[in-house]
C-alpha cells in the first residue's frame, strides 16, 4: 500500500478494517475518524495560514487546543489497545 503522505492515514485504515479481528474494527475506525479530522491541523499548527497572514498562535486558542489534544490522546490510547491485542 502506498502511503498517502497527507498526514491522514484514514483511507489506509479503512482499507485494512476487514483484515482485523472484529473486536478491533470499531477502535481502528475511530482512530481513522480522528486522524481524518485532525490531519489538516498538522500544517496549520506548523505553518499557520500564510495566505491569510495568520500564525498558529493566532488560529488556536486554549479551548481549541485542548479539544485537539484530547482527541489525539484518545487516538493514542486506542492505538495502544489495538497494538497490544495484535501483538499478543
Amino acid at each position: 500500500m502506498i502511503p498517502s503522505w497527507s498526514h491522514d492515514p484514514s483511507l489506509e485504515l479503512k482499507k485494512i478494517l476487514k483484515k482485523l479481528p472484529k473486536d478491533l474494527r470499531k477502535k481502528v475506525n475511530r482512530i481513522g475518524e480522528i486522524a481524518h479530522e485532525l490531519a489538516p491541523e498538522h500544517g496549520r499548527t506548523t505553518y499557520g495560514e500564510p495566505l491569510k497572514g495568520l500564525t498558529p498562535w493566532e488560529i488556536y486558542d486554549e479551548k481549541i487546543s485542548k479539544r485537539i489534544l484530547n482527541e489525539a490522546k484518545e487516538a493514542v490510547k486506542l492505538m495502544k489497545e489495538v497494538l497490544e491485542r495484535i501483538w499478543k
